[in-house]
């Protein structure tokens, strides 16, 4: 035994296998108490403290998920690790939302597990040591005392519960057949149908599909699978019944943040869009497996929130205090992307690697894109429209939002002359899926069209230096609740309530503008990163990528309120849209 003891407490009503797992842990260094049941392991908890707690499930007077569920509630508490027999997946995912740090099932090796215990102890013991010596930055003081309270994930505890999770998401299997039946030429419609109709819920959603009018214009009613499994495509079925369990599996948990309905909303808007961009690029060759990527890109983050569920809330918490984006908050923390997460569920679940290729790469900003080799690049760039049109066409946005806008280049080289219509038709398309997703729609009453538009309640002077043959920017502050009133370059004479739209102009064309102003009013400047050290000299000035809220809160300083404006209290709430909901 080490100098360096741990101490371990072990819970199980059978004493043989509570004796077998003690005398491991006790070879690796820890010294163990034991305990009968829940009653019994939480008096002792009471009364010392423990580096680990080991439990079973299944336990007279107190089961262990009670036991571990109280012990997860404290402040400073010990590790808890699940050794158990029940193999229900519910189970496992509701322990593991709840901040269980490991599930081992029954039999198992026990020297081999009391090697993996020692290991993880270790390693939170040394992210103790890095937290109290790490030394303060540039932030502001709530935001530096919750960064010294969270040390970084540690990679090799990510990998391991996320093996873990792969495992006991309920996607159905059912989804995982029709997606590699339809992509293989080995199987007939027929047999396809039959794959679908095992999972009563995935052929509910086939068919509401089917006899939306995205794929059903004539209106005929489709009350066969084969049918609808002919009038949605092949190239689409396998990835559509992929990505509706797996968005099933991942939002039927209940995060306090988050807002399921708005996810399910942008991830539909996000594959129509890319159906779209596609039926309009000349980047045909590159479509295999985009329509996946769009609609399920976001999903990495539930898995990341079922797995460390108090680091998110926290993270949440200081993208409010400091309007930043989550994006920035977790490659602090976690050092990976969500939409990485996403792609090694995927690669778990053998889908190929070409289908979800592209997925680590949607986060990153568009000149990082540049160094892809093709056509990786261009189907990385057209996700990242996709995303951006859906949340456009949805309309509603969380604060912690990364709002990035492309380069002028991307969708003039990808859909010329197109985004305008593909933003429209998007908004038509997903509103009329929505619906038919929504059960009993006309006794709950008929939801608001994507395509309407929320009255504004505050004005801005607007002038765009280098205009584009369309502005996304314009399209976001008008859905964000502001009226735009056009304002030309060559005839700015008061900076009152004025937004410039800067980000595809020189700092010299800038300074061109601002000798043409008179007055000191409210000004603000949007401008890109490489451009934000120029623009800053000439006044306020916002640099995309930057969240939601800190580009509302930014124009609401810069903005007029329209007195006018029916129930306008002065300021659009932080989830303004085509109705009040709020990835």
């Amino acid at each position: 035994m080490t100098n360096n003891v741990y101490r371990a407490l072990v819970v199980d009503d059978q004493s043989e296998l509570r004796r077998l797992v003690m005398r491991a842990l006790g070879r690796e260094g820890f010294s163990c108490d034991g305990a009968g049941d829940g009653n019994e392991a939480e008096a002792m908890l009471q009364e010392r403290s423990y580096d680990v707690l080991v439990t079973d499930l299944r336990m007279p007077r107190r089961h262990g998920h009670a036991l571990a569920s109280e012990v997860l509630t404290r402040r400073v508490r010990p590790l808890v690790v699940i050794l158990t027999g029940v193999t229900d997946p519910r189970l496992a995912r509701d322990l593991l939302g709840r901040g269980v740090d490991h599930i081992e099932f029954k039999p198992v090796d026990h020297g081999l597990f009391a090697l993996k215990i020692r290991a993880m102890v270790d390693r939170r013991r040394r992210r103790a040591d890095r937290a109290t010596q790490r030394p303060p930055g540039g932030r502001s003081a709530s935001g530096q005392a919750a960064i010294a309270q969270r040390p970084r994930i540690d990679p090799a505890d990510l990998e391991e519960k996320l093996a873990h999770l792969s495992k006991i998401l309920p996607v159905s299997q059912a989804a995982f057949d029709v997606f590699h039946m339809a992509g293989s030429n080995d199987f007939e419609t027929e047999q396809i149908a039959v794959a679908i109709a095992r999972d009563a819920s995935l052929t509910i959603d086939v068919l509401r599909l089917a006899n939306s009018t995205v794929y059903n214009p004539c209106g005929t009613e489709i009350t066969e699978l084969k049918e609808a499994v002919v009038r949605i495509g092949r190239k689409r079925i396998g990835e559509l019944a992929l990505a509706t369990s797996t968005l099933s599996a991942l939002t039927a948990n209940l995060l306090p943040w988050l807002n399921v309905e708005l996810a399910w909303r942008r991830s539909v808007a996000a594959g129509v869009a890319i159906d779209l961009l596609l039926s309009r690029s000349a980047y045909r060759g590159s479509e295999k497996g985009l329509f996946l990527t769009a609609i399920m890109h976001a999903m990495g983050r539930v898995a990341l929130a079922m797995l460390y569920p108090r680091q998110y809330q926290a993270m949440i918490e200081l993208c409010g205090k400091d309007q930043e984006t989550l994006a920035a908050q977790e490659d602090r923390l976690l050092q990976i992307s969500h939409s990485e997460v996403m792609s090694r569920l995927l690669q778990s679940w053998n889908v190929p690697a070409p289908i979800h290729e592209p997925l680590p790469y949607v986060t990153r900003p568009y000149h990082c894109l540049t160094s892809l080799p093709e056509p990786l690049r261009t189907k990385t760039e057209l996700v990242k429209l996709a995303i951006l049109i859906g949340r456009i066409a949805v309309g509603q946005w969380e604060p912690w939002d990364c709002v990035e806008l492309p380069p002028s280049t991307v969708p003039n080289r990808l859909v010329p002359g197109a985004l305008a219509g593909i933003i429209d038709q998007t908004a038509t398309n997903a509103g009329v899926i929505i619906r038919f997703r929504t059960e009993d729609s006309a006794a709950k009453g008929e939801p608001p069209s994507l395509k309407s538009q929320p009255e504004p309640t505050h004005e801005l002077a607007y002038c765009v230096l280098c205009p584009e043959p369309f502005d996304l920017l314009a399209e976001i502050l008008t859905r964000m609740r502001f009226a735009l009133a056009a304002v030309s370059p060559e005839k700015l004479q008061s900076n009152e309530h004025l937004l410039i739209n800067a980000l595809r102009a020189p700092p010299s064309t800038l300074v061109a503008c601002y000798d043409r102003l008179h007055g000191d009013g409210p000004t603000l400047v949007i401008t890109g990163s490489g451009n934000l050290q120029a623009c800053s000299r000439h006044g306020r000035t916002l640099a995309l990528r930057a969240s939601y809220a800190a580009l509302q809160a930014a124009c609401l300083e810069t903005a007029r309120p329209l007195h006018n404006a029916a129930g306008s209290s002065g300021k659009p709430g932080p989830n303004t849209g085509a109705t009040a909901e709020g990835d």
